[in-house]
């Protein structure tokens, strides 16, 4: 774990606004300063990232705890190039597959994939329909079998009526 750690101070050192971004999932945020807290009613780990940052109508304090998996460390780093043995070693592929955080990214690419297969065969299928229209509704579905479904339902209605009538049930 003290391995994650360093490499996570390393990112909060030299990328503060990257991760500020990511987690507050806005560009429009500015790192004012790292802090360096002693309050005793922060508790702190070497590896948290705490920050003063400006958005857009407030400031804030940004306090992040690594909570370290390979996985996580690995996607902080998913702009970056790295060996292809890297991620050819069967151990690292076993500790990525055992992470919550990995199951988590399987889940919402799995869901996204889903969704922008449903709005496809839809245009695909119905060109004068206004598909678009229908995006809020069918990226409010969270239960991935639902829209499983929804997609089965996108591919067999008989007519874009038959599909809006299934998507109300």
């Amino acid at each position: 774990m003290s391995y994650y750690d360093e490499i996570f101070k390393y990112v909060t050192g030299e990328f503060p606004h990257a991760l500020a971004m990511l987690a507050l999932q806005t560009a429009d945020v500015r790192v004012v300063e790292r802090l360096n807290t002693e309050h005793a009613t922060v508790r702190m780990h070497h590896s948290d990232m705490t920050f003063h940052v400006r958005l857009p109508d407030e400031e804030a304090i940004l306090h992040i705890e690594m909570r370290g998996t390979l996985l996580f460390a690995l996607s902080l780093f998913g702009s970056l190039v790295h060996p292809n043995e890297f991620f050819q070693d069967p151990l690292l592929e076993a500790i990525m597959q055992n992470s919550p955080f990995y199951e988590h990214v399987i889940e919402q690419g799995a869901r996204q994939m889903s969704i922008e297969n449903t709005l496809a065969t839809l245009k695909a299928r119905f060109p004068l329909a206004d598909v678009n229209s229908l995006i809020p509704k069918i990226e409010a579905i969270a239960d991935i079998n639902q829209l499983k479904q929804v997609n089965l339902n996108a591919s067999l209605a008989a007519s874009f009526q038959d599909f809006l009538k299934a998507l109300a049930n």
